[in-house]
């Protein structure tokens, strides 16, 4: 096939193949050392379910203000936000809903998030979203004394329409349900498709909290005061290309400021449970950049050049019957760099190719700990994911053969410039 023209990909989506591998839990529940394991968040096929894994941290990326009236309600568990938010999406239209993702966010200290860039976080080519009048201007977070119970001052959930009609935003803004917007398209209406709708009986958020503070988030919050909790669930993936993703409750205790800190490095405990159990599969504590480091600088900041921060070894091809992937390893870095200071893409020999590639940044061992949506430049998962020394950056699986092209690598927040690697 000729490069920069490729045959149209019978898959749902630009987002498969990648999946974060289960880890067991060792020892007593203490955090173990700081260390850089697979993100929370899996990301869905066709990334529909990514929508609701990002949201709360691209609303964050906008910038907080102040908080002022209190709303009535409060924290609710996932279980119990469920309920009105599936009301809501039964009023909005009766033609019938199944939820198939959520977020919920709490924080110790009152907010306001706004929503400005809620339909350029969820937009793409295929999926459009029709927001309503009832998407609040900001969403107003209450304060929580406790962020760890697994009760959320918001949720957000993604419902799919059980007739393929589509999929809704819901928000349950401290008791308040409302749909937020409607997703239509191809590519939603696709990737909904192979995404499955999470069970009634699956463990409630306020389960899985409890297991993930005895496997060592209650430790870690002893000297993180300031830390804000994010609770995720998303459904599975049926198999797409060479792999699947099973469903799964993501839970991360972030030590900083949930106004301010920009660029600080700190730490976060993050762990992954089984639905069905409230199982822990993964825990660790990892370091992380404090919201506000990418696109958002202090008047005094400098930058370094890409490309005299990362390097990159000669890249690796391979092959599975008509899919190619590509493999640029990391050589060195010679400053902190975490994947949300990276703008990515990769060109054919004759340029840009349609559809874009999926692009990830794995591990040693080829485990996807951030994942790169270059159609619309932006990272799904993985954003505060710092890079080291002998990760990677995978491009690919694509049908379309890259080689004799280029992977660019643009710079943003503390890095400038951009540098380019040659395809074999």
């Amino acid at each position: 096939m000729s490069a920069g023209t490729p045959p149209p990909v019978a898959a749902p989506g630009p987002y498969g193949g990648f999946t974060t591998a289960p880890v067991a839990v060792p020892g007593p529940p203490t955090p173990p050392p700081i260390g850089r394991t697979a993100q929370v968040y899996a990301v869905s096929a066709a990334g529909a379910v990514a929508v609701v894994l990002i949201v709360l941290v691209a609303l964050m990326a906008a910038g907080l203000g102040p908080w002022a009236p209190t709303p009535p309600g409060g924290p609710e568990t996932f279980a119990n936000a469920r309920g009105p938010a599936t009301a809501a999406a039964n009023a909005f239209s009766a033609s019938g809903w199944e939820v198939i993702g959520a977020a919920g966010f709490a924080s110790p200290v009152s907010v306001s998030l706004p929503t400005a860039n809620f339909t350029s976080s969820v937009v793409g080519t295929g999926c459009t979203l029709d927001t309503t009048p009832s998407l609040p201007a900001a969403l107003a977070i209450a304060a929580q004394s406790n962020v760890s119970t697994g009760a959320a001052s918001a949720w957000i959930f993604v419902f799919k329409s059980t007739t393929g009609a589509g999929g809704l935003i819901v928000g349950v803004d401290n008791g308040r349900a409302a749909v937020w917007g409607a997703l239509s398209g191809t590519l939603c209406a696709t990737a909904f498709g192979f995404v499955t709708s999470l069970d009634a009986s699956i463990a409630d958020s306020s389960a899985v909290a409890a297991a993930v503070n005895r496997a060592g988030g209650t430790a870690f919050l002893r000297g993180a005061p300031q830390a804000y909790a994010l609770y995720s669930i998303s459904g599975g993936v049926s198999a797409f290309l060479t792999s699947s993703i099973a469903s799964n409750w993501g839970v991360s205790y972030v030590d900083c400021p949930v106004t301010g800190g920009s660029g600080a490095v700190s730490s976060q405990f993050v762990a992954t449970a089984d639905p069905s159990n409230a199982t822990v599969t993964l825990a660790s504590t990892e370091p992380t950049v404090c919201a506000g480091l990418v696109g958002s600088l202090p008047a005094n900041a400098t930058t370094t050049p890409v490309s005299t921060a990362l390097s990159f070894a000669r890249p690796v091809t391979a092959t599975n019957g008509t899919a190619y992937s590509y493999t640029f390893p990391i050589n060195h870095t010679t400053t902190l760099i975490v994947a949300g200071e990276l703008v990515l893409s990769a060109n054919g020999l004759y340029g840009p190719v349609s559809p874009s590639p999926p692009i990830a940044v794995v591990t040693s061992t080829g485990v996807p700990v951030a994942v790169y949506d270059p159609a619309h430049a932006s990272w799904l998962s993985g954003l505060s994911t710092l890079l080291l020394p002998g990760d990677a950056i995978r491009v690919g699986p694509t049908t379309t053969d890259l080689s004799g092209g280029q992977l660019l690598v643009t710079g943003q927040g503390t890095l400038s410039g951009s540098e380019t690697v040659d395809i074999p």
